[in-house]
């Protein structure tokens, strides 16, 4: 009976002083955590490398000095040339008919003078009499000028120049204008002294 009453007080002294209260706890608010941004890397742009092109390097031969040289030396082989003493080898044939210096050769047969026969035209013996100087290579087809030849071989000539090479060097065969060739030749200064020179030395 005692028991009870002791615990029914208890119950009344505890109901008396209300409902208990639950001791408040505060709220922590979490710290508040600052976003850390990002640095920002900048893009850093590959550098631009132009691409070089191969030097220009002038050929040797396209340069201006190489070019210069060139007609030089073509300059001098003309001069040779000009200078070169005539032979049976520099004019091309050994012959009988250029072998003899010391005459033209004319021949009068009907098969060599056909031979001399170029682009339908024929060479006419007739022009033997009109210009004796007149010398004929039948090897080449061609005609020669016999003074011209000697002067320039031995070096005669003195107040003209070398003679015309199409009648001491490479040779006539253009029958069509064989004549008014010829009198342009038989006219000429160099062929004058060439013929008074070969008179001399007859």
């Amino acid at each position: 009976m005692a028991k009870k009453q002791t615990s029914l007080l208890s119950f009344w002294s505890v109901s008396s002083q209300g409902p208990v209260k639950e001791p408040a706890i505060e709220s922590v608010e979490e710290p508040a955590v600052e976003s850390v941004e990002e640095p920002v890397v900048e893009s850093v742009e590959e550098p631009v490398i132009e691409s070089v092109g191969e030097p220009v390097v002038e050929s040797v031969e396209d340069s201006p000095s190489s070019a210069i040289e060139d007609e030089i030396t073509k300059a001098i082989d003309q001069v040779d040339q000009a200078t070169m003493p005539m032979t049976s080898e520099t004019s091309g044939c050994s012959s009988v008919c250029c072998s003899d210096e010391t005459k033209a050769f004319h021949p009068t047969d009907k098969f060599t003078l056909q031979a001399l026969k170029t682009k339908g035209r024929s060479f006419q013996s007739s022009w033997f009499k009109q210009f004796p100087w007149i010398s004929v290579c039948v090897n080449r087809k061609k005609v020669f000028c016999i003074y011209c030849k000697h002067a320039k071989k031995h070096e005669l000539f003195t107040f003209s120049k070398c003679g015309e090479k199409t009648f001491t060097d490479s040779g006539f065969q253009n029958w069509k204008k064989a004549v008014a060739k010829f009198k342009d030749h038989d006219s000429s200064c160099f062929h004058q002294e060439a013929k008074l020179k070969w008179i001399a030395q007859e």
